[in-house]
């Protein structure tokens, strides 16, 4: 098993078979407001949870869940994203480019955003300074990494929240 694998295999571990939060329509221009200009795939939908708030494009389909009720895993034809909790797995490099990598301000929080292109596809990654929370993403194309970072710019974590 190889160290993608093993990363989504641990994940699964901590999922649970609960039903999924409320998913509400919304359109980037109410409250998933996004400088995305041609990503834009209306309409995107807000996901809330107690701990934190995120946008993601209407047709991707929650695939995992956490005990919670969260959803740990969100899929779509040209990818998968999936929410972690802890240390985060080591970015690949094998048969890959060098990991491009910034680092934002977004909602007062420094947001680490890392993009990998591998020979099976695109690697992502988001974390935040002070948090334990990070999500990571597979990506078919070029495209669909810089929509996985226009959704992670979209996290939101509640008052207090790590």
């Amino acid at each position: 098993m190889d160290a993608k694998h093993k990363a989504f295999a641990v994940l699964f571990l901590v999922v649970g078979c609960t039903p999924s939060p409320s998913l509400e329509p919304v359109t980037p221009a109410t409250a998933c407001r996004l400088d995305i200009g041609a990503l834009a795939q209306a309409p995107w939908r807000a996901v809330q949870t107690p701990r934190y708030s995120y946008c993601v494009p209407g047709d991707w389909q929650p695939d995992a869940w956490l005990r919670t009720g969260e959803v740990a895993l969100w899929r779509t034809r040209e990818g998968t994203i999936a929410w972690g909790l802890g240390v985060e797995p080591a970015v690949p490099s094998r048969s890959c480019s060098p990991a491009r990598s910034v680092v934002e301000q977004v909602d007062g929080r420094d947001l680490h955003l890392t993009e990998v292109a591998c020979e099976d596809g695109w690697h992502t990654r988001a974390s935040w300074t002070g948090s334990n929370w990070y999500l990571m993403g597979m990506a078919r194309h070029s495209g669909m990494a810089q929509l996985q970072w226009a959704v992670y710019r979209t996290v939101r974590f509640a008052a207090g929240s790590r």
